[in-house]
């Protein structure tokens, strides 16, 4: 089973949210991770292809990265699920294609480069 932390009562009323002059939204029909030492940076990017050329993808423009911690990382994770599992309960399942495979081999091979590895 998983470790948790209990996270301490936090009195909603005295936060503060701000919003960074950086601030910006995009739209991603691509994300590509890169992981690190303890962190995980998610580059969004938009695929698209220049007017008068087929509509198969030529152009990759990266827009955004995000930068964030395993934890958050997992968090994130949880969260995501949710949204799905939600999204999907009311809505029927979210279709993906048939041609988006995923290895988590090759995941695990580059965060074992990173000669992390507590486990043998």
């Amino acid at each position: 089973m998983a470790k948790t932390s209990p996270l301490p009562a936090v009195d909603i009323s005295k936060i503060e949210v701000e919003r960074s002059p950086l601030y910006r939204t995009v739209y991603s029909d691509l994300v590509r991770p890169r992981i690190g030492n303890g962190d995980i940076t998610a580059i969004f990017s938009k695929l698209h292809h220049p007017p008068g050329f087929p509509v198969d993808t030529t152009i990759i423009t990266e827009e955004v990265e995000v930068v964030m911690s395993w934890i958050q990382l997992k968090m994130i994770y949880q969260i995501i699920g949710a949204v799905i599992d939600g999204v999907e309960k009311e809505t029927g399942t979210i279709p993906i294609p048939s041609n988006f495979k995923i290895d988590p081999n090759a995941y695990r091979l580059v965060v074992r480069g990173l000669g992390l590895s507590t486990k043998s």
